[in-house]
């Protein structure tokens, strides 16, 4: 069995950074799978 991606275990992901550093309206990083979303071991800019 072929060693699964990190990206493969995950549908979206929603992080919420501390607002004292990143302001109130850059404080959230949304990441959401694509049907043309290629598997990863990381995540792109």
């Amino acid at each position: 069995m072929p060693k699964r991606k990190f990206s493969s275990f995950f549908k979206s992901l929603v992080i919420e950074l501390d607002k004292d550093i990143y302001g109130p309206d850059n404080h959230l990083v949304e990441w959401h799978r694509t049907p043309t979303t290629n598997e990863t071991d990381g995540f792109p800019e």
